[in-house]
């Protein structure tokens, strides 16, 4: 899965962006960034972007809506019956 990536600051700065605790990609002495990366994810997951002192300057939750069928579904009759 693709996601595009765009921020922009009044003054360059350093930054790498974060999936949970992973990084993921970084750019150094930028102001302005527009940016397409590959991702991969299976639950919901916060990016957060930071700087060189590791301050948090944004932050975006993903949440995943499936279209899937959930894996355990309701019995819709009984699983015994009487003869």
């Amino acid at each position: 899965m693709t996601a595009t990536v765009s921020w922009q600051s009044a003054k360059n700065i350093n930054s790498c962006l974060y999936q949970g605790i992973t990084k993921v990609t970084c750019w150094l002495n930028k102001k302005k960034i527009k940016s397409v990366i590959e991702i991969n994810i299976e639950e919901n997951m916060e990016y957060t972007l930071r700087d060189d002192n590791h301050q948090i300057i944004a932050q975006q939750l993903i949440s995943i809506n499936s279209s899937l069928a959930k894996k355990y579904r309701r019995r819709l009759r009984a699983g015994w019956s009487l003869f």
